[in-house]
């Protein structure tokens, strides 16, 4: 990964069909019914992998995602600003729409 590659935080649709909400927090007692089905996870996976990115390991319902600018472009069809991309969610491809609930940067961590 070069270092001036962005990246985002792809969040997978749960198999379950149950949507992440900023109201109803993923604990450990929960996480199970937010897991994507593994066709999901691998559809995801293949299709960013096959568009440039380098995609990092599954954590829950979330993946990373890494890449260019230009990239990230082209894959979304949409210009990024680097410099401002704190919470930016990116259009979600139609054909990946089914496995993929949100692509997202977060906001920089804060370092004391």
């Amino acid at each position: 990964m070069a270092s001036e590659d962005l990246t985002a935080l792809v969040v997978l649709r749960a198999a379950s069909g149950k949507r992440t909400a900023a109201d109803a927090p993923i604990t450990a007692q929960n996480i199970r019914d937010f897991l994507p089905s593994p066709e999901g996870l691998q559809t995801a996976l293949t299709a960013f992998e096959r568009g440039g990115f380098h995609a990092g390991t599954r954590v829950g319902n979330t993946f990373a995602i890494s890449a260019s600018k230009e990239t990230f472009e082209t894959f979304f069809g949409t210009k990024i600003d680097p410099k401002n991309t704190a919470n930016l969610e990116l259009p979600v491809p139609p054909q990946l729409a089914p496995v993929i609930e949100a692509v997202t940067f977060e906001a920089p961590r804060e370092l004391h």
